[in-house]
């Protein structure tokens, strides 16, 4: 037996990509994408801890993101969701955020809150820069997300931005 074919235990992995890439153990759970389509806009995920959310919505991220698109075989080959594929597959720009990064401390929570979302926002604008190219103010708004003094601030014009993209 290979050691390719040999599968691991993601322990504490919450990465879809890096799952797929070390070829670990992972219980598919893509054949709810469709239903989760289905049922609403506006999800709310509430389990207990180490129940895996964080690798399902990695999970989501790899599915819908336009950026990994071109990844799909690599990515769902194997599971339910790669013979059933959706309409939405790989059509949205995803801006995700880890709120375990922004320091807790009540004299540093504001400032490392701001500073996360506004260092994930500049990734975001990064990441997309091809699909956001054609957007007339996107210099505008780069600027005004750059000099943003509030995580308000950063979202509202980033939100501006992207629906110039629509």
């Amino acid at each position: 037996m290979t050691d390719n074919k040999i599968k691991k235990i993601p322990y504490g992995l919450a990465n879809y990509e890096r799952v797929v890439q070390k070829n670990c153990y992972y219980v598919d759970k893509t054949i709810y994408l469709r239903t989760l389509e289905e049922i609403g806009d506006y999800l709310f995920f509430i389990r207990p801890r180490r129940f895996g959310k964080s690798l399902f919505i990695s999970v989501l991220e790899a599915y819908y993101d336009v950026f990994y698109k071109d990844r799909y075989e690599e990515f769902f080959k194997g599971t339910w969701i790669y013979d059933h594929p959706t309409e939405e597959r790989g059509t949205y720009l995803v801006l995700s955020f880890n709120f375990s990064a922004v320091e807790p401390g009540p004299e540093k929570i504001e400032t490392s809150f701001r500073s996360h979302v506004q260092d994930t926002t500049m990734n975001f604008l990064q990441k997309y820069s091809d699909p956001l190219s054609a957007i007339r103010k996107k210099d505008y708004f780069t600027r005004k997300i750059e000099e943003s003094r509030s995580a308000t601030d950063i979202l509202s014009s980033l939100l501006l931005l992207c629906q110039g993209a629509q």
